[in-house]
Parts: structure tokens; sequence; C-alpha cells
């Protein structure tokens, strides 16, 4: 394989009335069984890592210590922090890029410390794909899907028009409708 890789979203920790840390301790436990059998270069946690509290982050960033591989992480609607309580919190911006031998890893905010569905920063974005132009391999991390397919998505024609002009960007990959999977 090119790169091996995991991504969960939506672990909501914190939500009330449900069992979060049971939740995101099995989605550890279910990712390390299976770096142990064939090992991921990372993981991506895509998003609504807690739910509407950053106080949660340090319990949540806690119980993902206990991944046995790398791991990142992209802000979605539910994580409630601006970029300083952010980067605080997880040692890395709401935007990120990473090279990983001839692929780049971009990992984009879709929201703020409000929750506001927002398409990632087209900006920033641009200004990552004219770096990394020579990159043989993109995988694009976001929270909230900028294409209108579902009821929470949200419709981004510039995103849409930025992210069909490159040819190295290979997927885009969300979480956020908690009732659609697939790929």
């Amino acid at each position: 394989p090119i790169l091996r890789f995991a991504v969960a979203s939506d672990c909501h920790f914190g939500q009330k009335n449900t069992p979060y840390s049971e939740y995101l301790g099995a989605a550890v436990g279910h990712m390390n069984e299976r770096h142990n059998n064939t090992p991921f270069d990372f993981a991506v946690i895509n998003g609504d890592i807690v739910h509407d509290d950053p106080d949660f982050f340090s319990g949540a960033k806690q119980t993902l210590a206990g991944l046995l591989c790398p791991y990142f992480v992209t802000q979605g609607n539910h994580d409630h922090a601006t970029p300083e309580q952010w980067e605080k919190a997880w040692g890395m911006p709401v935007n990120l890029a990473r090279k990983m031998g001839d692929t780049v890893l971009l990992m984009a905010s879709t929201s703020d410390e409000k929750g506001t569905y927002l398409p990632p920063d087209l900006g920033w974005l641009e200004a990552r794909f004219e770096e990394y132009r020579d990159a043989r391999h993109i995988l694009l991390f976001i929270h909230i899907p900028p294409v209108k397919w579902t009821a929470t998505a949200i419709e981004s024609p510039g995103f849409q028009e930025l992210a069909a002009r490159q040819p190295n960007l290979r997927a885009v990959f969300h979480g956020h409708d908690h009732d659609h999977y697939g790929i």
C-alpha cells in the first residue's frame, strides 16, 4: 500500500445521556486492533470530537492518546473553539498541511467557535494547492461537506470549482452526516 490510514468522526465526547467515553474508547480499541494487524501511517479524527463544550477536549485527547498511530484532528461544528483554543488543546492549527512521502494531507476547519457551518477557508486551500502542486497525491479532510447532497451539508460552489481544478486531489473525506455512510 502507498498509505494506510483510519478516519473516524462525530465522537461527540461529552454529549449528555450517551456513553461517550465508552464510544470513543471502543473506536480507539478498534483502530488499534486494525493497526496491530496491518499498521496505519496515521489516523484522522474528522470533526465533532466533543459535543458543544471545549472543556471536554482534554478527556477526548486523553482517550485518543491511546492510539498506537499518530493522529490528526479537524474542527467540526460541535467543536466550539477559537483557533487559539483549538491549537492550545490539540497542538495543531485548525488548518493543517502535512507531507507524508509523495502524499500531502490537508486538514481544514469547516466551523468556528459558535458551531457555524462553513466551507473550508478557500484562500488557505488555494495557497496549499499551489504550494503542493507537484505532490503526487493530495487528500483533504473536512468535517462538513461543501456539496449540498444531504440536509446537513452546505453548498459552496467556490470550493467545488477550486477542487475540480486540482489534478492531484485524490479524495475529500468528511464526517457530519450521521445518516449517510459509504464511499
